[in-house]
């Protein structure tokens, strides 16, 4: 018992040595709970700090709604960024200082199909609102297919034209130049009966084929565009009422397809003589 107690002993019993070797073992169990207990006021200070950070972070997507908020938060964390970076970034996005790189091809599908129907000021708008890719970031990610419209009388000069920038040219640019055959579509739909500037040629576009002969369609001066006017007020010419449309599909290629269209107007249901 004089040299190892059992640790059931009466202190009463036990030598002046052996009441000093339980006291330094009572120090240094102090010791660790205190720096355990420190240990653990560090971590949960810093849990405290996240889960603080996590409330800011739903209050400012749930309140400013920033542009492409997924993305911004999908990108820095990748990046291994803080969630004050985030939030930061968060907040300068709501704020336009900030535009997020980096676009998936459905965010450029979205802004193609907008600028179908909207044009670049559409495109503009959500650009802005909702950081979607801009305008020029689309014509460096995408290949656009120039169409040249027919003006006037049918002729075989514009519909090669676009055979050769629909057809040829992206698959030259592609490496694909095998011989294969192709199948042509063709079919009429109704357009908007409207005549419109073609920037390319400076002419009005969207008269009818029957009598746009009677015009000179190109804007050479103001009184071409009076004359035009005039002629449409007085019945002579007439605005468009379908398109048709040709469609040039390869055989054994599915994956690899390109459209092919042109503008032929007329002011009636054309024959299928013509």
């Amino acid at each position: 018992m004089a040299r190892e107690p059992k640790p059931h002993t009466n202190y009463s019993y036990l030598s002046h040595q052996q009441l000093c070797d339980i006291l330094e073992d009572v120090k240094t169990d102090r010791n660790r709970l205190k720096l355990q207990n420190l240990t653990d006021t560090r971590k949960i200070t810093r849990q405290l700090a996240k889960l603080s950070e996590h409330k800011r972070l739903i209050m400012t997507v749930t309140d400013l709604d920033p542009p492409r908020a997924g993305h911004i938060i999908q990108t820095h964390l990748k990046h291994g960024s803080s969630m004050s970076a985030i939030i930061d970034k968060l907040g300068q996005a709501v704020t336009v200082n900030y535009n997020p790189r980096g676009f998936s091809q459905n965010d450029f599908l979205l802004v193609l199909f907008l600028f179908r129907i909207g044009g670049g000021r559409l495109v503009f708008v959500m650009h802005r609102a909702l950081g979607l890719p801009s305008l020029r970031a689309l014509k460096n990610n995408m290949m656009f297919t120039k169409i040249t419209p027919v003006i006037g009388t049918i002729t075989a000069d514009p519909i090669l034209q676009n055979i050769r920038n629909v057809v040829i040219m992206p698959r030259e640019k592609a490496q694909h130049l095998e011989i294969r055959g192709v199948s042509l579509s063709i079919d009429e739909t109704a357009a908007e009966e409207r005549a419109c500037h073609d920037r390319k040629t400076n002419s009005v576009i969207g008269l009818c084929w029957n009598h746009s002969h009677l015009v000179d369609p190109v804007l050479r001066t103001y009184e071409s565009a009076l004359t035009i006017k005039q002629k449409l007020i007085d019945g002579e010419v007439h605005l468009g009422k379908e398109v048709s449309v040709v469609a040039a599909s390869f055989f054994g290629v599915n994956h690899l397809w390109r459209n092919m269209s042109w503008r032929r107007s007329a002011s009636q249901k054309f024959p299928e003589s013509t």
